[in-house]
């Protein structure tokens, strides 16, 4: 079956949901290098559950060595400890930003540099 385009409401939804979880990725110490990041389609993975979305970094961003990050959900036995640089979203979240279209991410140190 062809899937339905999302409406101009759903993609600004996910564009939203991905502005707020700029607050959360700041927060965090060990939160995803800055830069641009490509969004891998929706994937199960046994050690972070359903519709987990893969980032892969663009070539220009300095990673330090770091990489693997990717957009799931939290830790159901222990809410708040699911990531080590992660961006932890609920499924809905994440769903919408698949569906959105959108499928490509900035990490930004803070909010100001978003206008920039």
């Amino acid at each position: 079956p062809t899937q339905k385009p999302p409406t101009a409401e759903e993609m600004q939804a996910a564009k939203d949901a991905l502005r707020e979880s700029t607050a959360a990725i700041k927060a965090t110490s060990v939160a995803c290098e800055r830069g641009f990041y490509g969004i891998g389609s929706p994937q199960h993975s046994q050690a972070h559950g359903p519709y987990v979305l893969r980032l892969k970094p663009e070539p220009t961003n300095l990673m330090h060595g770091r990489g693997d990050f990717l957009i799931h959900g939290d830790s159901v036995h222990n809410p708040g400890t699911a990531s080590e640089g992660c961006i932890i979203l609920s499924r809905g979240l994440r769903v919408q930003i698949w569906q959105s279209g959108d499928h490509r991410l900035r990490v930004v140190a803070d909010l100001q540099e978003v206008t920039e």
